[in-house]
């Protein structure tokens, strides 16, 4: 079946594609998510549980709530909580890792010995978790402290990332002692949570990268933005590019993911290794 007759097929059914793009208009202003015309498909499906939830028949319906007094106050964060995309593991992209351990630490150990990491975006934790392991290793080396703050605009992810526990299969590719020092297993062996020191070392927050209001009173050393970009038009970009640049200490580090790329060239961010960027005053791209 086409796009186009899938399409027809559900605007006769349930959701009308004016309905879609409705919903589509009111994420894109919420949260600068873009979700192009083979996104029906998706959202019919993520949203048909907030239907049976608030006992609605159609999603003209869901739509008519959505946009009423009731709805902007109590049912927005449920919609941007399904249209959001979370797809994460530990170590993702370890080349990131690795640059961080051989590059990175040096660099930032010259200016400070308490560092500062933000992951936006870091939708259920791994990413930050993984971050908090990797700079736990580099203190058996160097003498620093760190913290970390991981942010989302994903509520529900942000509760699972507070509380550390995942499918035990979620670690099956990290390396024995690795698991065997920061992950403690279940008694079914069903799940693994991380050990107590390294999730001491993490916060969590609720911050839209979109919005241009203070996030924080500090600035970081180290900024992960991976995998974010790609669900952003340009415009959208740009903006979230210079809001995170606001939180960026100078020769600080920005990674992103590696199937993205800075299209801007009016930013003071210089490219040091493959999809890592480097803060640096008055030096164009």
């Amino acid at each position: 079946m086409t796009f186009n007759e899938l399409k027809q097929t559900l605007s006769t059914n349930e959701l009308k594609f004016s309905d879609f793009d409705k919903i589509r208009n009111l994420v894109y202003d919420l949260s600068g998510i873009s979700l192009s015309d083979n996104k029906l498909v998706m959202v019919y499906g993520r949203l048909a549980k907030r239907l049976r939830a608030l006992k609605l028949k159609t999603y003209n319906e869901y739509v008519d709530y959505l946009f009423s007094k009731n709805g902007q106050t109590n049912e927005i964060q449920h919609l941007l909580n399904c249209v959001t995309t979370n797809k994460t593991d530990f170590f993702r992209e370890e080349s990131h890792f690795r640059y961080i351990e051989t590059n990175a630490i040096t660099e930032v150990l010259q200016k400070t010995n308490n560092i500062n990491i933000w992951s936006a975006a870091c939708s259920s934790g791994e990413e930050v978790y993984s971050l908090s392991i990797v700079f736990r290793e580099l203190q058996n080396i160097y003498n620093f402290d760190y913290s970390i703050t991981g942010s989302d605009i994903d509520t529900n992810v942000l509760k699972k990332a507070s509380k550390a526990i995942y499918p035990a299969e979620k670690s099956a590719g990290i390396d024995y002692e690795t698991k065997r020092k920061y992950f403690l297993r279940s008694k079914d062996k069903k799940n693994v949570k991380i050990v107590p020191e390294i999730r001491h070392k993490v916060n969590f927050r609720y911050i839209n990268l979109t919005n241009s209001e203070p996030a924080f009173n500090n600035r970081f050393d180290i900024i992960f933005l991976r995998n974010v970009l790609i669900y952003f038009d340009i415009d959208t970009q740009k903006q979230v590019i210079n809001n995170i640049l606001r939180y960026l200490k100078p020769d600080g580090f920005l990674f992103l993911g590696h199937s993205e790329s800075l299209l801007m060239r009016d930013i003071d961010l210089v490219p040091v290794s493959s999809s890592v960027y480097k803060y640096c005053k008055n030096h164009k791209l």
